[in-house]
């Protein structure tokens, strides 16, 4: 007899991805301007300067999407998942230990570069399959 109260196993993955996309997309792309202020402040950068971390995030994802989806396909999503995340978490960290605006854009593009294993191309390929 088939047990009725066990979820799909795939609703699990959905849920998952859901909260990955959820908190990258808050923490690192729309959350970003509630940064700008508290940082001009504490460091004296212009907001111009501040700013072009989230271009350089912008640019990093569109120039690295396709190898993104060129990786997804060559090594499979759970790879990139795992270690988009864990480079994510590596350059929060580097971002608390910033004291220059040269480590703060390098901390930033080893964010994205994080950021950009977890976000869209690789979480919709984990739900189609």
């Amino acid at each position: 007899m088939v047990e009725m109260n066990r979820m799909f196993y795939g609703w699990w993955i959905v849920g998952a991805c859901f909260i990955i996309s959820v908190y990258i997309g808050s923490v690192i792309f729309f959350g970003f301007t509630a940064f700008i202020e508290p940082l001009v402040k504490e460091f004296g950068w212009s907001y111009t300067q501040v700013s072009f971390a989230a271009s350089i995030r912008g640019m990093e994802l569109g120039i690295f999407s396709p190898l993104i989806g060129f990786l997804v396909d060559r090594y499979g999503s759970r790879k990139l998942l795992f270690y988009g995340i864990l480079i994510t978490g590596i350059g929060i960290l580097l971002l608390s230990f910033t004291r220059s605006l040269s480590m703060f854009y390098c901390a930033f593009i080893i964010l994205s570069v994080g950021a950009c294993g977890c976000m869209s191309v690789v979480t919709m390929t984990v739900i189609a399959h």
